[in-house]
């Protein structure tokens, strides 16, 4: 056992029963994304890319965040993180949403990407592609298998990889 604030950015460790890789350590808290893909599941079942609506961030504030302290992790160690919702053709129509778990922006993809391993299949991000005020209320940003950007309808099965923000100072294996 180690404490978070130790390892560093690109480094992985465990907790919680899941596999995470440190994005960024800054002011006591580590910003990690999980290495591998929890379950495919669809962004919004009712095709929304909202992501405050999405039955992923239901799915995530809830059933997910319960496995996780049922594996050991604490919930007050699993800080609120403010996600930027801003489509990627630049509209704000959906603000922001504060959550304990969520999903990398393409913004922090591009930011982080050196450090993001690729996976087998494909995987969200929660940017919109854009709005419904701009005619586009489904198109959500996925990941390829080999890295890049594209776009899927919030109604598919994708792969889950969670983002959250953890307290540094807590013990991981």
């Amino acid at each position: 056992m180690k404490e978070l604030k130790t390892v560093q950015a690109g480094e992985k460790f465990a907790y919680g029963g899941t596999d995470w890789l440190v994005l960024e350590q800054k002011e006591g808290r580590a910003l990690c994304l999980a290495v591998g893909n929890i379950g495919d599941r669809a962004f919004d079942k009712d095709n929304c890319n909202d992501w405050r609506e999405s039955s992923l961030r239901a799915f995530l504030s809830g059933e997910f965040l319960k496995s996780l302290v049922e594996s050991g992790a604490s919930e007050d160690a699993i800080l609120q993180t403010k996600f930027d919702l801003t489509s990627d053709d630049g509209l704000d129509d959906y603000g922001d949403s504060t959550d304990k778990l969520g999903l990398i922006s393409c913004e922090q993809y591009r930011r982080f990407r050196k450090l993001i391993p690729n996976l087998d299949d494909w995987w969200w991000t929660l940017t919109p592609w854009s709005t419904a005020s701009n005619g586009d209320a489904y198109g959500v940003r996925i990941v390829g298998s080999g890295g890049t950007l594209y776009s899927g309808s919030a109604y598919g099965g994708g792969g889950v990889r969670p983002l959250c923000n953890f307290d540094s100072s807590i013990s991981v294996s």
